[in-house]
């Protein structure tokens, strides 16, 4: 009897907690730079806080490359960004995010502002917008990188919340 029992207790214990992990994509997408400029750091400071964040919330992630766009994207998910987030969907993701780094014009440096925008795939929606400005240059490459962990974990506590909501 306690080999059935013990085994259904362990199973029961564990099916009782939520399973909070999604599919999730992402697109880094810089605005600003001078064209046919090489990414920045900081877009791939982004793209690396992506993947240490998201992975270590238990999420399924995938990244499109970092894509260059030379005018300020107007709508909630730039023309440039449909076609991936069309493959996105195609492959199964539960959402997609774009951060669009917005770098002042003929500057080098850190971007003006950061735009996160979370996106439901099912509906195509833009569920969140979170909004970063004032972003400055730090000497110290670990400081800049813990600033940006930061900020996308706290973007990541609404993905959370929209997962929990979904069930």
């Amino acid at each position: 009897m306690k080999k059935i029992i013990v085994p259904v207790l362990f199973f029961c214990i564990f099916a009782v907690f939520p399973v909070n992990a999604a599919n999730v994509s992402f697109l880094i997408i810089e605005n600003g730079l001078p064209v046919g400029n090489q990414s920045s750091e900081y877009s791939i400071i982004w793209e690396n806080g992506f993947f240490d964040i998201l992975y270590d919330l238990g999420h399924i992630i995938s990244n499109i490359p970092i894509m260059q766009v030379y005018e300020k994207p107007d709508e909630n998910l730039p023309y440039e960004a449909e076609r991936d987030f069309e493959e996105a969907k195609a492959r199964g993701m539960d959402f997609f995010i774009i951060a669009i780094l917005d770098y002042p014009p003929a500057r080098r440096g850190a971007p003006q502002n950061v735009v996160l925008r979370l996106f439901s795939t099912k509906s195509k929606d833009m569920i969140y917008e979170q909004i970063y400005s004032g972003t400055t240059p730090m000497s110290v490459r670990d400081k800049k990188y813990e600033n940006v962990k930061e900020a996308i974990t706290e973007f990541a506590s609404r993905l959370i919340i929209e997962i929990n909501l979904r069930r």
